[in-house]
């Protein structure tokens, strides 16, 4: 997918660095947020998806709490439609995570039957 410093890594990030940081200056964290950069491009899916990897710097203080990985989770969830869009970018409703933080659905075991045609 390129390495960073590539022409097509530096394109991908020009497009996406300002939806991601529109993103994180609307959340609670906001003021707090410093800036975020891209730092890993690969190929998902037999090259028909993107698997983006951002790292996300914020400014400590003496007010600035604990980062709460759950909360903003669920307020980035919230701002891409359930995990769902990001601008034009369909997004992958399993591929959100905040310092390894993801919601897990829990699963139980149940009877399914299946139409396969």
């Amino acid at each position: 997918m390129g390495q960073r410093g590539s022409s097509k890594f530096n394109s991908i990030e020009d497009v996406l660095q300002p939806l991601i940081n529109n993103l994180f200056r609307k959340s609670s964290f906001g003021p707090h947020y410093f800036r975020c950069r891209l730092t890993l491009l690969r190929s998902m899916k037999n090259r028909i998806a993107t698997g983006v990897d951002v790292e996300c710097a914020y400014q400590e203080d003496s007010s600035t709490p604990v980062l709460d990985r759950e909360k903003i989770y669920w307020e980035l969830s919230e701002q891409t439609h359930g995990k769902t869009r990001l601008g034009p970018y369909i997004l992958h409703k399993e591929s959100l995570y905040v310092d390894g933080y993801t919601h897990q659905i829990p699963t139980t075991t149940t009877n399914s039957k299946f139409l396969i045609s």
